[in-house]
């Protein structure tokens, strides 16, 4: 099985979660790192939420799961506004156009792209993934596919420039499945705020 075919959950840094014909939050981000405090802090959530997880009554389990992904998003969100070591700015123009291209590029042809917004360090983004025709069974556009197109085109364009450093992307990114209607304007704000 090749590594970008579609899979229902695979783990890596972050775990990443993709039912078929759901919409996803996004968050990538370029590659620098975060200050190891700030990296326990959200390995510390994580453990907490597993932790307490387990004492939740049924009928609170989804506000309990909503509320850990609301929080930790904004919490992830937060710190990287705040904390950047590249020289790198993805609202410079030769940067921000790049980053636009890609986004519309592969709209329509891997997803459906609801709404993004660039930031300084990282991009959010929400989309729907579509069927790939090119497959017999006609799988979703697996994250993995996704993920790797838009980084192999912008990195292949940034590497030109004079402040490239490689890898360009955090090789991790942070993925939400939109769970209702009133996740998804959630998310819709959260990323018109940003603009």
């Amino acid at each position: 099985m090749s590594k970008f075919k579609f899979k229902r959950f695979y783990q890596g840094d972050l775990p990443h979660h993709q039912l078929e014909g759901c919409i996803l939050a996004i968050t990538l981000r370029l590659n620098f790192t975060l200050p190891k405090q700030i990296l326990k802090e959200l390995r510390q959530m994580k453990i907490d939420y597993h932790k307490n997880r387990k004492n939740v009554e049924e009928d609170d389990l989804n506000l309990f799961i909503e509320n850990y992904h609301k929080t930790r998003y904004e919490h992830y969100d937060d710190y990287l506004d705040k904390y950047n070591s590249n020289r790198i700015n993805l609202l410079e123009h030769e940067y921000l156009s790049v980053v636009k291209e890609s986004l519309h590029f592969l709209h329509l042809k891997k997803y459906f792209l609801i709404s993004y917004c660039v930031m300084s360090n990282h991009v959010h983004m929400l989309i729907k993934p579509l069927i790939n025709t090119n497959v017999e069974d006609k799988p979703y556009y697996s994250l993995a596919q996704i993920m790797f197109s838009f980084k192999r085109y912008t990195s292949g364009v940034f590497k030109e420039l004079p402040d490239y450093v490689s890898p360009f992307w955090r090789t991790e990114f942070y993925d939400h499945r939109i769970r209702d209607d009133k996740d998804f304007f959630y998310q819709l704000q959260y990323i018109k705020n940003n603009l």
